[in-house]
């Protein structure tokens, strides 16, 4: 788990983001969406218009302390956020920057 400090950018292949610790950390959304597949054993997708978005992790607003989102990372990586909007943006960054999304388990 990791406390968000920033995040440096997202693009259609990853978020890079810096911990708390001032650490810059990379998160590849495609390694993500594998290891999803193989978990579930699934190869899920939405179709949204004219393309399909992927999934590469779950977040959650209401049920737990802070708000935040896992990434289906090995081991999952969880990011963190005070901030509700700021999770918001990030959700709507990695759709637009590469068709992933984030399941919601509220």
């Amino acid at each position: 788990m990791a406390r968000i400090h920033s995040i440096i950018a997202i693009t259609q292949g990853g978020l890079l983001y810096r911990d708390v610790a001032e650490i810059p950390r990379w998160i590849d959304f495609r390694q993500c969406y594998d290891v999803f597949c193989a978990e579930y054993s699934t190869t899920i997708t939405v179709r949204v218009g004219n393309g399909d978005m992927r999934c590469v992790g779950r977040h959650c607003f209401h049920l737990a302390p802070l708000a935040y989102v896992e990434f289906y990372t090995d081991p999952l990586t969880r990011l963190e956020f005070e901030n509700h909007e700021q999770l918001w943006d990030l959700l709507k960054q990695m759709r637009l920057h590469g068709s992933w999304f984030a399941i919601n388990v509220d």
